[in-house]
């Protein structure tokens, strides 16, 4: 009987030091409280900044120089706040990490344990950490100041591409190309790693990362081109009756192509003026109204109400940067309204809502 008394207490004892868990201990610390905000890996790609109720905010006191933090129930991220520094952890639902945090003369240092994605970020922080604190301690007073942060970070930022190559395989690549990475590395590293995003449960992170560069290249490399006297980039898309619209079957007349959506406030202001320019421009100039970064059904409620008597064309939220025709043009506000000459060319690109657009398209137009 004591035998199996003392089997099952082993038994208890052993499932409660198996307990999934993040520990942290603590050396140098002053502070009494860390802040951790949690996230379900799944929710991150779409999350809506730091309010959103999918993050879980905790202020965790430290008793006896250590904390511990139960692991959720889903694969999720943990940013640990801990005075002016910060450090990440990814668990899924069995993970026991460990993380060794202390304040040296050299400042913060930590290293972590439990799993390869962790241990893996622990060694990349460890790795710059060094240009990191100069980062940090560099004064910002003035233009010089400013100048010297810069080149250190592009110090950094050739360090970042340094471990990554060395480190190819590493599961934290993901991770430290999506939280650290420009835009030009993240891209020249993605076609590389194929096989490391397939079995990562951060893949989607970085895939909305790779998402958001190669938006941005794109978008970048447009607005060059999108310049008076060059040809507009030819399109097509769908429009409100589900037929097919391309840009180039209006050559021979002026276009005003209206990059706009119905949860753009400016936009629906300047559907009066715009109706009453249509009305006394139509036979000698085509509008085109797209709708851009919103539902098709919140689209379709919005002509029902606005009731826009031009050619109205929708942009699908799930196309690719080389599809989304918002960017082919360089779109980075809301409204933006471009004139395009009778051969097919930029004449001109309006930002937002000015009356400086109605008086250039009257002068053009006649």
């Amino acid at each position: 009987m004591k035998t199996k008394l003392t089997l099952i207490i082993a038994a208890i004892a052993l499932a409660a030091c198996g307990k999934p868990q993040i520990k942290l201990t603590f050396k140098g610390m002053e502070s009494d409280n860390i802040i951790v905000v949690s996230t379900a890996i799944k929710d991150i790609p779409d999350i809506g900044g730091n309010n959103d109720p999918r993050n879980k905010v905790d202020t965790i006191k430290i008793e006896d120089n250590k904390v511990i933090i139960p692991v959720a129930e889903y694969p999720s991220a943990y940013t640990i706040f801990i005075d002016d520094n910060r450090i990440f952890a990814f668990t899924t639902p069995n993970d026991r990490l460990t993380y060794r945090v202390k304040y040296t003369e050299n400042g913060f240092e930590y290293e972590a344990n439990g799993s390869d994605i962790v241990e893996g970020i622990s060694d990349y922080d460890e790795f710059v950490r060094p240009i990191m604190t100069q980062i940090n301690l560099s004064p910002r007073k003035t233009q010089e100041d400013f100048d010297k942060i810069q080149e250190l970070r592009k110090q950094r930022n050739e360090m970042l591409a340094e471990w990554v190559g060395n480190n190819i395989n590493n599961p934290a690549v993901l991770f430290i190309l999506s939280q650290y990475a420009d835009y030009e590395t993240i891209l020249e590293f993605s076609p590389k790693i194929e096989s490391l995003v397939k079995s990562s449960p951060i893949k989607e992170i970085f895939k909305s990362r790779v998402s958001e560069a190669e938006k941005y290249l794109a978008m970048k490399k447009a607005q060059e081109s999108i310049i008076e006297g060059a040809i507009a980039p030819d399109f097509t898309l769908n429009d409100n009756q589900g037929e097919p619209f391309t840009l180039s079957t209006l050559r021979g007349k002026w276009v005003v192509l209206d990059f706009w959506g119905t949860w753009c406030g400016w936009c629906i202001k300047g559907i009066p003026e715009m109706k009453k320019y249509y009305a006394k421009l139509n036979k000698r100039c085509e509008f085109v109204s797209i709708d851009c970064n919103e539902g098709k059904d919140k689209w379709l409620a919005g002509l029902k109400k606005y009731e826009m008597p031009w050619t109205q064309v929708y942009q699908p939220t799930d196309s690719t940067p080389y599809e989304d025709v918002s960017i082919m043009y360089g779109i980075s506000a809301f409204p933006t309204k471009i004139i395009l000459t009778p051969e097919g060319a930029v004449h001109k690109v309006f930002v937002g809502e000015t009356p400086d657009f109605y008086k250039e398209l009257e002068n053009v137009v006649k």
